[in-house]
C-alpha cells in the first residue's frame, strides 16, 4: 500500500466519522422527542388513571361526597399538579361525559351551584358536551323505537 492509498483511506474514515457526527445530533433529537412523547403518554394514562379510579371506588349521594372526590384527587400522591382547583371540575365532567354518566355530571354541576363554585369555561365547555352527548342519545333511542314499529 502506498502512502497515497492510504491516505485516501484516512480521508475516507474521517469523512465518515463526520457524517457519523453530524447525525448524531438529529438521533439524539429524535430519540428525545420520542421519550418526551413515551412520558407524556404516561403521565396522561396515570392521571387519567387517577380520576377513573377515584370516580369508580366512589359512592356519590350527596354533597359531601362531591366534597370527598376533588379532595382526594386534589390530594392524591400522583398529582404532581396536574389537577388544581382551577381544572379539576372539567376533569370531573369529562369523565362523565367519556362514560356516559349523565346524571352523575348534572349532580355535580348542582354541587358546583350549592357550593358557589362558578364553573370557568372549561367546565361549562365539557357541560354542554355532556348535554348534547345525552340529547344525542336520547334522539338515537327515540329514533330506534319509531323504526322498530
Amino acid at each position: 500500500m502506498d502512502v497515497g492509498s492510504s491516505n485516501k483511506l484516512e480521508a475516507q474514515a474521517f469523512n465518515r466519522g463526520k457524517v457519523y457526527m453530524k447525525s448524531m445530533p438529529r438521533i439524539a433529537v429524535n430519540l428525545s422527542l420520542y421519550l418526551n412523547r413515551r412520558v407524556n403518554n404516561v403521565k396522561e394514562k396515570v392521571n387519567n388513571d387517577l380520576i377513573l379510579n377515584t370516580m369508580e371506588n366512589s359512592q356519590i349521594s350527596s354533597i359531601n361526597d362531591w366534597i370527598n372526590v376533588r379532595k382526594a384527587i386534589l390530594e392524591h400522591e400522583y398529582n404532581r399538579g396536574q389537577y388544581s382547583k382551577h381544572n379539576i371540575d372539567a376533569m370531573i365532567l369529562g369523565y362523565c361525559v367519556n362514560n356516559k354518566k349523565y346524571d352523575l355530571g348534572s349532580s355535580y354541576l348542582d354541587f358546583l351551584s350549592q357550593e358557589n363554585i362558578r364553573p370557568n369555561l372549561a367546565t361549562l365547555g365539557r357541560y354542554l358536551k355532556l348535554l348534547y352527548t345525552k340529547n344525542q342519545e336520547i334522539c338515537l333511542e327515540s329514533a330506534e323505537t319509531v323504526l322498530q314499529k
